[in-house]
């Protein structure tokens, strides 16, 4: 008879976390384990999963008694032995949870909430180490992090789990190199401030005038009127489409020749890895949390972190260098191989394995 296992999700939503719950409902594979997935709150409002092992609800984003209560119901008649939670929300679930049922496992996925959160998730995070089974973080940029906040004496509880992207090993590298002459740009994320796409605007005017270039702009979030107005005031209007959220990013890959990733932070870059999966050369901002994936000149360019003028600089010197685009593509592409699901079921199902 297999473990039960009960992922507790914030949001039913688009987003780096929900990409992996998803992935995990379609392939996850495990002889010993078998999971079920509770979204606490639903955004899309359409394009359910209709699965037995699926709950989605629609809380209100700051309601706890009334999502917890469904969660002991859940759990007891599914006869759920491990929850395993993700967002700040699910966190403080979970807390709750191993607390009033001590026979529970409770595993957290350390999503990178621990780098731009305040004092109260950090305090409840070092506070809980003590009951918790696991934390599993995104990059050991997030465990380094994460082990600081719990201190060392819990260290052995803090494992790293790198996010993951779809390989399948028959694709075939593409070699398509781009110059001056008609570039388009790409931006695929989340539309929130910590993404920096102002930056990849701001840095447009700084191009030459030799570059003819057209930005495509593909995510949704707080951050979309406000860029809008940025273009406006910049008169770039007829240089950029805002795609909106797009269910098949790969259409986006197919007409854009390089990605720009200028975040003011990440735990793991889903964006980066897409794109090296696509065969694009990737510019990203040199954050310190990227130096495990993104390494300059090899595998990525890197531009100085908020710098419009930085950013600008770098587009123009891919621009003129086909040999490095080429060599940027080639070594992404093989780095990229170490990121696939299969990888990440392997080493899910061991952390299941070893947990206490």
């Amino acid at each position: 008879m297999k473990t039960n296992v009960l992922h507790i999700v914030d949001k039913y939503s688009y987003g780096g976390v929900e990409t992996i719950i998803y992935a995990l409902i379609e392939g996850y594979i495990s002889e010993k384990y078998q999971l079920s997935y509770y979204f606490l709150r639903d955004l899309k409002k359409k394009q359910h999963i209709e699965q037995e092992n699926v709950y989605i609800k629609n809380f209100s984003k700051f309601s706890l008694v009334r999502p917890l209560f469904d969660l002991i119901r859940v759990i007891k008649e599914d006869n759920v032995s491990i929850i395993h939670t993700h967002h700040k929300k699910g966190f403080y679930l979970g807390c709750i949870i191993s607390l009033l049922n001590k026979k529970i496992k409770f595993i957290h996925h350390e999503h990178g909430d621990v780098l731009v959160n305040g004092v109260i998730y950090k305090f409840a995070l070092r506070l809980i180490s003590k009951k918790i089974s696991r934390v599993v973080c995104v990059s050991p940029y997030v465990y380094e992090k994460t082990i600081k906040v719990v201190g060392e004496k819990n260290k052995d509880k803090i494992v790293a789990l790198n996010n993951f992207i779809d390989v399948d090993d028959s694709i075939q590298m593409e070699n398509r190199p781009f110059d001056k002459s008609n570039l388009k740009i790409g931006f695929i994320g989340r539309l929130s401030p910590v993404k920096g796409c102002k930056y990849l605007i701001s840095a447009l005017p700084f191009l030459d005038n030799s570059i003819s270039y057209h930005v495509y702009i593909a995510g949704d979030g707080v951050e979309l009127n406000p860029l809008k107005a940025l273009v406006d005031k910049l008169g770039l209007k007829n240089k950029i489409t805002f795609e909106g959220y797009v269910s098949k990013i790969s259409d986006v890959y197919q007409k854009i020749d390089l990605v720009v990733v200028p975040s003011e932070s990440e735990s793991v870059s889903l964006a980066v890895l897409q794109a090296w999966l696509s065969s694009k050369p990737v510019i990203v901002s040199n954050i310190k949390s990227l130096d495990f994936l993104a390494i300059d000149y090899l595998n990525v360019l890197k531009f100085e972190t908020k710098n419009p003028k930085s950013l600008a600089n770098k587009i123009t010197e891919l621009c003129d260098n086909q040999n490095l685009q080429s060599s940027l593509v080639k070594r992404a592409f093989d780095d990229v191989k170490d990121f696939s699901f299969s990888k990440f079921n392997a080493n899910l199902n061991f952390i299941y394995d070893t947990i206490k």
